[in-house]
Formats: structure tokens, sequence, C-alpha cells
């Protein structure tokens, strides 16, 4: 059985890791969801419809990012350990 990890990103997180500006309410958080391979389930997404925001990348703390929009236009980011 898999149990994940919610993680809540704050709006300073995103412009560090990812050079977003995700300015407070537009939007004000990123959902952080943890997965083992974040290149393969980045390119599931993205067979689903998903839209891209920015392909996966190292972003340090030994940590492999992507980051996407879910339909309503809030930010998600996958997470995973680089191996």
């Amino acid at each position: 059985m898999y149990v994940g990890t919610l993680v809540l990103g704050t709006v300073e997180a995103a412009k560090r890791a990812h050079g977003i500006d995700a300015s407070p309410g537009s939007p004000a958080m990123v959902l952080a969801i943890w997965t083992d391979d974040v290149d393969t389930a980045y390119a599931e997404l993205l067979a689903a419809g998903v839209p891209p925001l920015r392909p996966p990348h190292d972003t340090g703390n030994n940590n492999r990012n992507a980051l996407l929009r879910d339909p309503d236009g809030n930010l998600v980011e996958i997470v995973s350990k680089l191996s």
C-alpha cells in the first residue's frame, strides 16, 4: 500500500525553486504531491491533458520537481527524491 504525503508550498518557495511569481491570491499556494518518479508522472499528466507550467527539473535538496496547473488554474507541484 502506498501512503502519500501532502505538503503545501509557500509563495517564496515557488519563486526560489521554480522562478514563478505566485503572488498571494493568484494563486496563493502550491499543492505539492510526492511521487516515486517525477518524469513518468509528468508525462502521464501531460498525456491526460493537464496544463504544464515547468517541466521536471532538479531544485536542490536532492529533489526533482515539476509544476503544473489543475483545471481551476491552481499550481500543483510533483516532487521526488533523486536516486
